[in-house]
């Protein structure tokens, strides 16, 4: 009795939670969209010769792979283009014009570098976006429940044993024998099928989110700097070392209002009061100072032997920040970003 309503439980969250992101409602049918979701082709792209033995070691990429990181790149950058658009238009009534001109593109030095020139051109190193990506898989994994003991203890795991459950959890789609909708209501008792898929489901969605949160949060720093006028200072006397800190803080607190309302529009009042974590993620800031800064091995060396704002003193200017932006800000039924 109880193997039946599990059953009911994983059929009606499905249907009803994600059938806009996985189409279909069999087993089968979810498992096709799995194999197509961003879980299964990231794997492929950050990971392709499985668990590796220091996860500080990040695998070489070939040309392609490369190519497709860009892919990520230019949609990040486009929608915090799109975001800062909306801003511009309905909060401060002008239009962000340098900043949606900006353009990006990946590089693989192994060095881990994101710049913008003084043409608003975004350099990005793609070892900090594999940096992001393992930020996304230890933020949702990493005090995750044992994917085969769905509702035991929660235990803490290192990122080699984080990288290692989220292969496996792929692995094991592949291996799960998906049915058409007929076949799980006849056989849906018998195995787990539907709670190995949905699990997946779920995580492919959250590590999305996560990665996308910290490549919008660093993105919008750069593009921070372009419409704020940051970009001029570069090889100038202007950009003194307490301008540089001064400017990499501007550009922080217009990049978490960048993804602040990008966050807000998306998930609407209810959904941030309800799902703070999620909201969190989206505003990318956390994880990008917390774990990529760490997984990139960020150096604190600016310009003209100039130190960049310590990452206490950033976590701390942004906690402010947010602060100001909470009480600042409302969110109208448009989506807009309102003075209250």
């Amino acid at each position: 009795m109880c193997r039946f309503f599990l059953f009911l439980f994983w059929l009606v969250l499905l249907v009803g939670c994600i059938s806009v992101k996985f189409e279909g409602s069999s087993s089968g049918q979810t498992k096709r969209a799995l194999q197509e979701s961003f879980l299964f082709k990231s794997a492929d792209i950050f990971y392709p010769n499985g668990v590796p033995d220091d996860p500080a070691d990040l695998p070489l990429l070939k040309k392609a792979q490369v190519r497709e990181i860009e892919d990520f790149l230019k949609a990040a950058l486009n929608a915090n283009q799109s975001v800062l658009g909306v801003i511009g238009e309905n909060v401060y009534n002008r239009e962000p014009t340098r900043a949606l001109a900006a353009k990006i593109r990946a590089s693989n030095t192994g060095f881990p570098v994101v710049s913008v020139n003084r043409n608003g051109v975004i350099t990005v190193d793609t070892k900090i976006v594999q940096a992001a990506y393992r930020s996304a898989l230890a933020s949702n994994l990493r005090e995750a429940q044992a994917f085969d003991d769905f509702f035991g203890e929660i235990e803490a795991r290192s990122d080699r044993e984080v990288i290692a459950e989220f292969l496996r959890i792929k692995k094991i789609v592949d291996e799960t024998r998906g049915r058409s909708l007929i076949g799980d209501l006849s056989t849906g008792l018998e195995d787990d099928s539907w709670s190995v898929l949905t699990e997946a489901a779920f995580l492919t969605i959250d590590l999305e989110q996560s990665f996308f949160g910290v490549l919008s949060f660093m993105l919008a720093h750069e593009l921070a700097h372009v419409e704020l006028g940051h970009i001029d200072l570069l090889d100038t006397e202007a950009l003194t070392c307490k301008r540089l800190v001064e400017v990499e803080l501007e550009a922080d607190e217009k990049a978490l209002e960048t993804t602040f309302f990008s966050a807000q529009a998306q998930l609407s009042p209810a959904g941030v009061f309800f799902f703070p974590d999620m909201f969190a993620s989206r505003l990318g800031a956390s994880d990008f100072f917390n774990l990529t800064y760490e997984y990139a091995n960020f150096s604190g060396a600016g310009v003209r032997g100039c130190e960049y704002p310590s990452r206490e003193a950033r976590i701390a200017a942004l906690e402010a920040s947010f602060g100001r932006l909470t009480e600042k800000r409302a969110l109208s039924p448009l989506g807009i970003l309102e003075e209250n």
